[in-house]
């Protein structure tokens, strides 16, 4: 009798380890992780002429204007005179600079890397960092951006910020950020647009971040096809339209981006970015430089991932461009350094979710059988 009991024990103990390890299994293939690092970009980190961080600023001032969830679709033109769906057709604002200012106005369509989820996102464009599947979780229970972003970069140049929309985000920024509530889901709040118009006519911010959530939420609410989402971008037109009045030459508008914009304000590039530079936007006598700069920025945190993980792809890259890398190839061993940890981070590993699985399978027709036939 005991041991009978004693093996049941014995059994019951290895088929509960063969189930932990087989969900340990399929948990590392699918729920993929990537390490946040603690480490910030510094002026020193780049030789620059003196006055400058990293490289003399072309602009003052920044207003960054976000609207989530608007579809590349929701921007262009009509082409098509029989599609009559109803977000065409609304942000003639935005049409009008591109074809009116080419030489200072550039639309580019965003690829979102999974999760897409708000908070993944806002972390994705002021840190400059991949998220991972895992991510989505904090969607829910956000917390602050602890890696190095270009906010804290601001702040830490004794600048000023100035945010409207999301409360929760960025809880360490100093009394040189003002924070104000989301604007709103369905009417944009006059009360918002006013303190938008408001601070948009003071001279004591540097960067100015309009969160918009009201098109993701009118689109979860009726979807794209529906006079609520045309009342909403027509809306949301008007307020580009306006904020225009008050951008001066020497003030950057942008419409969602990292190191561009970091070089562009003379602030070091976020540590953990493996963001590329859209070399078209900057000074052409500042160009190689930028370059450069970026790619030196992307292989330090490189060399940090590679010590802190094993990711031998990525270390015999990094040695190559200390060995061959110029100006010339910088942005291809960039684009090579983003694809190894897109890879990486954001690719499920399909061995281990398949072993876990089986592992699994087999673990609970074990447990079937001791209980029911055994």
């Amino acid at each position: 009798m005991k041991n009978r009991i004693r093996a049941h024990l014995i059994n019951t103990a290895f088929l509960g380890i063969s189930l932990a390890i087989s969900l340990l299994l399929f948990q590392r293939g699918f729920l993929l992780k990537r390490v946040e690092l603690s480490s910030r970009s510094s002026c020193s980190d780049v030789a620059t002429p003196r006055g400058a961080c990293w490289l003399p600023a072309q602009y003052d001032r920044a207003v960054i204007i976000l609207i989530d969830a608007l579809r590349h679709d929701f921007i262009l033109p009509p082409t098509d005179l029989n599609n009559t769906a109803a977000y065409l057709g609304h942000m003639h604002t935005i049409a009008g600079l591109l074809a009116n200012h080419s030489d200072s106005a550039v639309l580019m369509q965003f690829h979102a890397d999974p999760p897409t989820t708000t908070m993944q996102r806002l972390k994705a464009l002021t840190t400059g960092s991949l998220p991972t599947f895992i991510d989505a979780s904090s969607n829910f229970a956000s917390t602050a951006v602890m890696e190095d972003n270009w906010i804290d970069q601001i702040v830490a140049t004794n600048r000023s910020v100035i945010m409207l929309g999301d409360r929760y985000l960025f809880i360490r920024l100093n009394s040189n950020a003002a924070i104000m509530p989301h604007l709103s889901i369905l009417t944009i709040s006059i009360q918002s647009t006013e303190n938008l118009y408001k601070e948009l006519s003071k001279s004591d911010w540097n960067v100015l971040l309009a969160h918009f959530l009201g098109v993701d939420h009118c689109g979860h609410k009726y979807g794209p096809d529906h006079p609520a989402m045309a009342r909403k971008l027509k809306q949301m037109n008007g307020v580009i339209k306006k904020v225009l009045k008050y951008i001066d030459n020497k003030t950057l508008l942008v419409v969602d981006i990292v190191p561009t914009l970091s070089l562009l304000l003379d602030m070091p590039i976020p540590y953990s970015s493996i963001g590329t530079l859209i070399d078209c936007v900057i000074d052409p006598e500042h160009r190689s430089v930028a370059i450069s700069s970026n790619a030196e920025q992307m292989m330090r945190y490189g060399r940090t991932v590679v010590a802190e993980t094993e990711l031998p792809e990525l270390d015999l890259l990094i040695r190559e461009f200390e060995t061959n890398g110029n100006v010339n190839n910088s942005i291809d061993y960039m684009h090579r350094l983003q694809d190894l940890l897109r890879v990486s981070w954001t690719e499920f590993n399909d061995n281990f979710m398949r072993i876990g699985f089986l592992s699994l399978v087999d673990a609970v027709l074990a447990i079937y059988d001791a209980l029911y036939t055994g």
